[in-house]
């Protein structure tokens, strides 16, 4: 009974994997947050660089991807240079394909 619980899918008749929503979740985020992890050490890297940059630490960068990936964008912090730009715009498409996917699965 325990294993039955384990398990990550389940096969129907005709031989085809059915994976668990659960499962499905939470892989999809564990890949979100560490793709955001390493962009934000990319994105702190090209903000560093501009002298009028309000990203000035790890946190903030990490911030300013999360809220670009969930769409919500508070806009307390924002990227400056036009590299940083680019990985804001590139998380954005990647967080919010990744959360349709989840939505489309569920």
């Amino acid at each position: 009974m325990m294993k039955k619980k384990l398990t990550t899918y389940t096969v129907d008749q005709f031989g085809v994997k059915n994976y668990k929503s659960r499962y499905i979740l939470i892989l999809t985020l564990l890949t979100l947050y560490l793709i955001m992890a390493g962009a934000a050490f990319i994105l702190l890297h090209f903000e560093t660089l501009a002298s009028n940059a309000n990203i000035t630490n790890y946190t903030d960068a990490f911030w300013a991807l999360q809220m670009s990936s969930s769409t919500i964008g508070f806009g307390d912090y924002y990227p400056i240079s036009a590299e940083g730009r680019v990985i804001t715009m590139l998380m954005f498409y990647i967080g919010v394909g990744m959360m349709s996917f989840i939505g489309n699965k569920g």
